[in-house]
């Protein structure tokens, strides 16, 4: 495989690599994150790279690069970012086609995040040709992140030796420092099924619902989103099987967003003592990830690299979830960051500015020069 192409020309190669998140949807036709893992083991390992495929599901692994002079006695950075993309569902262009017009990259995940990979992954080989010796720089490629984050979840339970975790998205280059956590789970009514014709012999439970329903939109919702950024929504209502049979179960789904400010546990145990008064009622978790927020060294150095490009450094909050929030809980120190917009991720002629991609490529090479001042420094009065 051709070794020092650009860090674009590696963009349009992971482009055009189908690593949709299965889903059941789509299921026959997603091959997973295999190849994408496959791809950059085959890329990096000539290039002196200790390369590790890490299965997780079948055919879904995470993927480690270490540089052969890799030292465990070093501190570590981690550039950290995801295979995966989603669906290519009514996509307006061909997905994989990796199409330039316009400055721009076209196809799924150029934006998010194949794009910041690429400069990411650019910048470690370049930076390793200068042979650094005062701390380790790693790539971090974790599957699953588009459901459920599950790739760095089941990283984290590894313990791996790290202490800086810059984790790729798409931030126009602006480090995010806070994002939201998920809180998402289903509420049941039981009732009594029976014929429409004759609904005193059963027990309605759409009817049965409603008390919940009215409950939560007009005390619970508005007291849980007066916490900064919070945001409470039920997304589905399902009830019934046919038009003349009273139906005998009735479900609400939520998915509330919240900042690292709410306390979580208390609102739900707010939300119990509420439901408790309601019969034959039942509470199903589906997903609860933690809010992440940024307090350490990475920061700092990253600030200083935009510094040193006259970039101006506006610290970004955002609703969206990451891989950021498990590395974050298991206490690693941690940033979000990469080239594109978040309003480009996702969409139907989804794209990533060339001129972004040379932008973050210089960030990251001012980033790892105070990366090695900061980390002989600690050297020295050690």
């Amino acid at each position: 495989m051709q070794k020092n192409i650009s860090a674009l020309d590696l963009a349009i190669k992971l482009v055009q690599i189908n690593s949709v998140t299965p889903s059941q949807k789509i299921d026959a036709q997603t091959p997973g994150e295999q190849d994408m893992a496959q791809f950059l083991y085959d890329y990096l390992t000539p290039q002196n790279f200790q390369c590790e495929l890490i299965p997780v599901k079948e055919n879904r692994p995470n993927f480690i690069a270490r540089h052969d002079s890799y030292d465990p006695e070093l501190p570590t950075l981690a550039f950290e970012a995801h295979l995966d993309t989603v669906d290519v569902e009514n996509m307006s262009i061909e997905p994989f086609a990796a199409g330039i017009r316009d400055d721009r990259l076209y196809g799924r995940g150029a934006c998010d995040t194949k794009g910041t990979m690429a400069v990411m992954i650019t910048a470690m080989l370049e930076w390793y040709r200068k042979q650094p010796d005062t701390f380790n720089l790693i790539f971090i490629g974790t599957m699953g992140e588009e459901l459920g984050t599950i790739g760095a979840k089941a990283l984290i339970k590894t313990k791996p030796d790290v202490q800086m975790v810059l984790v790729g998205e798409p931030t126009h280059c602006v480090p995010v420092v806070v994002h939201n956590g998920l809180w998402r789970f289903k509420l049941l009514t039981d009732g009594r099924a029976c014929h429409s014709s004759t609904p005193h012999e059963g027990e309605n439970a759409i009817e049965k619902i409603r008390p919940i329903f009215n409950y939560l939109l007009t005390d619970f919702k508005p007291f849980f989103e007066k916490f900064r950024g919070n945001t409470f929504s039920i997304t589905q209502f399902h009830g019934g099987v046919m038009m003349n049979i009273v139906p005998d179960r009735c479900s609400l789904t939520i998915d509330a967003r919240y900042g690292p400010e709410t306390d979580l546990n208390a609102l739900q145990k707010s939300l119990f003592k509420q439901l408790e008064q309601i019969d034959n009622y039942h509470y199903e978790e589906i997903q609860r990830e933690p809010a992440f927020r940024s307090e350490g060294a990475l920061l700092y150095l990253l600030d200083k690299a935009l510094y040193d490009l006259g970039i101006e450094s506006v610290h970004g909050r955002e609703p969206w979830f990451s891989d950021a929030a498990h590395f974050s809980q298991a206490n690693y120190d941690c940033v979000v960051w990469g080239a594109g917009s978040i309003q480009q991720a996702h969409t139907r002629d989804e794209y990533v500015s060339i001129k972004q991609l040379h932008k973050a490529l210089q960030v990251l090479n001012r980033m790892l020069i105070h990366c090695k001042e900061y980390f002989y420094d600690k050297q020295k009065t050690t």
